[in-house]
């Protein structure tokens, strides 16, 4: 803010929700850049309910950054599939029908061999992601840029998420992985 003897100069900033977290008592977006954002409903907007946050405690305040790697990991994977929507499917955006993504056993915390990231659909399909964004080798799982292509490609051959499968399994690699033991 600039002000002078006869005006008052306010620059803004914008910034579109991606995320939304609910803890005990409060409720916030957050956006690309992980800024917690105020509450007010959007229905026009897609935006998906990250849930699994463990130990979250006070969120915080609107305009500060929240810095937790499972949060960052929910939303990078969310910024891909927006990248995805404005280059595959700009008319359907596939992201409207995401309802949340649960990042409970963020790094294995849980279980190791079970999904790190699993989406859901609105009507609660399945969507196993996996490990978090750029760790896909650790786990010998599919690579991220094949694991979007699987999803978009189911999402154009049946024309939504709903209703058609009980799971979507994005991990598995389409190629078979060579092992040490495949030279002998």
């Amino acid at each position: 803010m600039l002000t002078t003897h006869d005006r008052l100069l306010i620059a803004a900033r914008w910034r579109r929700p991606v995320a939304l977290v609910e803890w005990p008592g409060q409720t916030c977006y957050v956006d690309n850049e992980l800024v917690a954002l105020d509450f007010v409903p959007m229905p026009n907007l897609a935006i998906v309910k990250v849930v699994g946050l463990t130990g979250a405690g006070e969120g915080p305040e609107p305009g500060q950054v929240w810095r937790r790697g499972d949060l960052a990991a929910a939303v990078t994977i969310l910024g891909k599939l927006e990248q995805m929507d404005a280059t595959v499917t700009p008319e359907r955006p596939l992201l409207y029908e995401i309802g949340s993504i649960d990042v409970s056993n963020f790094e294995g915390r849980k279980n190791r061999r079970q999904p790190h990231i699993v989406l859901y659909t609105k009507d609660n399909t399945e969507i196993i992601w996996g490990a978090e964004f750029g760790t896909w080798q650790r786990y010998l799982e599919a690579p991220d840029d094949e694991k979007l292509a699987k999803l978009y490609s189911y999402y154009e051959e049946y024309g939504t998420l709903l209703g058609g499968a009980k799971y979507i399994n994005l991990r598995d690699p389409q190629e078979t992985i060579p092992r040490p033991t495949d030279k002998y």
